[in-house]
């Protein structure tokens, strides 16, 4: 009796593969790892009654599980919910850049009355009185801090720089790793 091949090649390679699990203990701590890693998702998306996600998309989220891992880490470390970008030290007051009104119109609905020049002189006038007021330097100002906004942007740059030592480390790591050929 003649066997096929690829049935004698998967036979060889199942009997290897148990030979290298009952000597090797290093693998056989990899091989518990990753079954009770995939092996807690599988049984917790049964437990919800909700399998399907496990066939339709479990490849899709393990390719991107390292990004997820990453730019969770980021948005907590970094704090982005309480940090305005663009304005850092403008704490104050805006400054009117114009005059739009909420008025009642003539039937009673509310309006926007907008002040627009239309006149080319008006137009000309508010040109060079801006060319004119741009020329002049505004006297420096010396800034005067409440405690309280001291204190937040200590605690931004402290933030930032446990942002730059992790991203820091995390690049050393990677450059040390790679450096010794070991690839992840």
């Amino acid at each position: 009796m003649h066997l096929p091949l690829p049935f004698l090649i998967e036979v060889n390679l199942i009997i290897l593969c148990d030979r290298l699990l009952k000597t090797t203990p290093a693998l056989q701590q990899i091989v518990v790892a990753l079954g009770a890693t995939y092996g807690l998702y599988f049984i917790s998306s049964f437990m919800h009654f909700e399998p399907w996600h496990m066939f339709t998309s479990f490849i899709q989220y393990m390719f991107l599980l390292p990004s997820y891992v990453n730019i969770l880490m980021m948005y907590a470390m970094c704090n982005l919910h309480d940090v305005t970008w663009g304005t850092k030290g403008d704490n104050g007051a805006a400054k009117d850049l114009g005059g739009a009104k909420k008025v009642k119109g003539d039937d009673g609905k509310d309006m926007m009355e907008v002040e627009v020049p239309t006149a080319r002189e008006d137009v000309d006038q508010l040109w060079v009185a801006s060319r004119n007021a741009l020329k002049t330097r505004p006297p420096d100002e010396k800034e005067h801090r409440d405690a309280a906004t001291k204190q937040t942007d200590r605690d931004r740059n402290s933030r930032t720089n446990v942002v730059v030592a992790w991203v820091g480390s995390n690049m050393y790591v990677d450059i040390r790793l790679h450096k010794s050929g070991l690839t992840l």
